[in-house]
């Protein structure tokens, strides 16, 4: 289900694919409420939550009006040269939300105005990667080291999973394993049975997968 920010309001989508090659990537916002007015304000973030100027969406900042939709343009304008080729790069999309007040509201002295604020991933994905990104999550390799459950994955895609498990036991709810990277969890037992879901780029969650050992 897409990420909702407020009572009406979501994104197209719950990531962003934007191919090395395309001069931009683009999403639809919605505003299904048929009062209010919403105020969006979007921009990019890095992985550390900073943000990146190499990026401009437009429009930055536009009312999103009643029963409406719109489209945001990401444009990557730094330089492609200084970006990897041989693996994806994780960057994220960013939304504020801020309602409107009607005027009554307005002249309330103690009216409470909330904004909301939801992030999205954001891949940047060379073209000429030597696998699909189909494959990557089929692709890991799991190792079971006493108490702790290694995890890596050897595709040059991010790989996001979900309700990891050993012998039906959940043992983590989501993982985010960069591109040949890997992540450990602490377990209390052990097994031979490593199952988990992924997400995919359409943002579906594949379920029913195996781990090799």
């Amino acid at each position: 289900m897409p990420p909702a920010f407020a009572e009406g309001v979501s994104l197209g989508a719950t990531r962003l694919i934007y191919p090395a090659d395309k001069s931009q990537t683009a999403i639809k916002i919605f505003n299904n409420d048929k009062k209010n007015n919403f105020l969006v304000q979007s921009w990019v973030t890095d992985k550390q939550g900073n943000k990146v100027d190499d990026f401009i969406v437009t429009p930055p900042l536009f009312v999103l009006n009643a029963n409406t939709d719109s489209v945001l343009r990401i444009v990557y304008a730094g330089d492609k040269n200084k970006l990897p080729n041989d693996r994806e790069e994780l960057f994220y999309f960013n939304a504020k939300v801020i309602p409107s007040l009607s005027k009554e509201e307005q002249e309330l002295n103690n009216s409470l105005l909330v904004s909301i604020t939801t992030k999205i991933k954001l891949f940047i994905r060379p073209n000429d990667l030597n696998s699909e990104a189909s494959d990557a999550a089929k692709t890991l390799a799991c190792q079971l080291n006493g108490k702790t459950l290694q995890i890596k994955n050897t595709s040059p895609y991010y790989v996001n999973m979900v309700n990891v498990s050993i012998n039906n036991k959940e043992v983590s709810k989501a993982e985010t394993i960069a591109p040949f990277g890997n992540v450990s969890i602490a377990i209390k037992s052990s097994g031979s049975e490593i199952k988990y879901s992924f997400i995919n780029d359409y943002g579906v969650q594949v379920n029913n997968n195996t781990c090799k050992l």
